[in-house]
């Protein structure tokens, strides 16, 4: 291949020889041509001698255009023939490089067999000698055996006569067996039991938190529609009532709160958007104050709690959800 492709180069700088030599030829004849006209011109030379020369270039020039074609013609055949060649060598090169991955699978191949054959023979060296010793073991147990085997009628022998308390023992762990199913069963319903108790309180929470966020939507209006259409001076006073009810005792609520009002004869002080006190009549409608307190209880024992986490742990354990 390496000899075909030194070849290929060869014909093709000689092609390009030949073509740089035609068109130096041309060029010579471009100048003799032009020297012809210039003696024509002088008529310093024999009409015959120019004509003659000029048949000649003529002939030169026709003969140097059908080399030309012919160079044209086996360079494009030349072309075409290394275009081949090319490709034949692309394929020539992809068939050796699977030959010898070919070569590399099956040297692979042949590797891995003489392992595994070894891996077999070595494994069946090992088969035998434990057989051997699986053999003699067992010789030695059949002796073993054969002492347990009278020792066994003896004691088959005594069983015989202690049947009586073997019917009895019988009927005792049918009665532990009964006691045992009995107590499982007991244990998954009980299970069964937190596990839906457990679900029962989370729905709880989740239902109370909702009525708490549509009281607090309700209130939020309710102050809203207040200010529409109360007077300036009582909107000006009026205190947002936060909500802090809760209508079930679950973990993490706190404890209702009741509202309080001023006793009689007293009034608040004006705060910096009231300047006069207000009159009698609208202090009666001024809407009750919350005071919050942070209170929790168990939903289970109603067990009082002043702080969330302990109240957490608390439920688990009343529960019984601890591991």
């Amino acid at each position: 291949m390496r000899d075909c492709e030194e070849t290929l180069g060869h014909i093709s700088s000689c092609l390009d020889k030949e073509s740089e030599r035609f068109s130096s030829l041309d060029s010579w004849l471009q100048v003799a041509s032009d020297s012809m006209n210039h003696w024509k011109v002088n008529q310093s030379v024999d009409v015959k001698t120019v004509n003659a020369l000029k048949a000649e270039i003529e002939e030169l020039r026709n003969l140097l255009i059908q080399e030309k074609a012919s160079n044209e013609e086996k360079k494009k055949n030349l072309e075409e023939a290394e275009e081949k060649f090319r490709k034949l060598y692309s394929d020539y090169q992809m068939v050796v490089k699977e030959l010898q991955n070919f070569h590399e699978e099956q040297k692979d191949k042949d590797r891995h067999n003489n392992a595994y054959f070894e891996v077999q023979a070595r494994g069946f060296t090992e088969k035998i000698d434990s057989m051997t010793a699986q053999l003699i073991n067992m010789e030695e147990a059949l002796t073993q055996k054969e002492k347990e085997v009278a020792q066994m009628k003896e004691t088959v022998e005594k069983c015989e006569l202690e049947k009586e308390a073997v019917t009895i023992l019988k009927a005792q762990v049918e009665v532990y067996q009964s006691d045992f199913n009995a107590e499982r069963e007991a244990r998954e319903n009980l299970a069964g039991e937190k596990e839906r108790l457990a679900e029962d309180l989370r729905h709880l929470q989740r239902r109370n938190q909702q009525l708490l966020d549509e009281l607090e939507a309700y209130q939020q209006n309710q102050y809203e529609q207040m200010q529409k259409h109360a007077p300036p001076a009582l909107v000006a006073s009026a205190p947002i009532i936060t909500s802090g009810w809760n209508t079930i005792a679950t973990p993490g609520r706190a404890e209702p709160q009741r509202p309080t009002r001023s006793s009689p004869g007293r009034r608040p002080s004006p705060g910096p958007q009231q300047q006069n006190p207000l009159p009698a009549a609208e202090e009666d409608t001024q809407p009750f104050r919350t005071e919050p307190e942070d209170v929790y209880y168990c939903p289970k024992c109603s067990k009082r709690f002043s702080q969330f986490p302990p109240l957490e742990l608390h439920v688990q354990e009343c529960l019984d959800l601890l591991p």
